[in-house]
């Protein structure tokens, strides 16, 4: 879903130098992580039915949820689950939703996965 965008993001998107066009940026909510590695922590732990959160963070927190305004980067890989296909995408967060209200942030990249074409929901 594309999100509308504020003119406080889009003069915010202006300044930094990573060339992100305000048109680019999206909203959701799903797992995010450090690294590519963890996410497949995730999935291995949630395919082998344990709490994957509770699996990945059990020594330094390092995946999340959350809802945040993002653009998409490249896909990493994909990987098979229990759920389906799921690609594994890095994106740059730029903001993030708390109180149902946008804040904004410094953009840092992030690794996190989306349901690839034609899995079904």
């Amino acid at each position: 879903m594309i999100l509308a965008i504020q003119p406080l993001l889009v003069a915010a998107l202006a300044l930094y130098p990573m060339m992100l066009r305000a048109d680019e940026v999206r909203q959701g909510s799903g797992i995010i992580c450090d690294t590519v590695e963890q996410i497949d922590e995730f999935i291995k732990a949630d395919d082998e039915g344990k709490d994957p959160m509770l699996a990945v963070n059990a020594k330094t927190p390092v995946c999340g949820r959350g809802q945040v305004a993002y653009v998409k980067g490249e896909k990493l890989k994909e990987v098979l689950s229990k759920h389906g296909v799921f690609e594994v995408v890095e994106i740059v967060v730029v903001g993030v939703v708390f109180n149902g209200r946008l804040d904004l942030v410094a953009p840092f990249k992030q690794i996190t996965v989306f349901l690839a074409p034609g899995t079904p929901t």
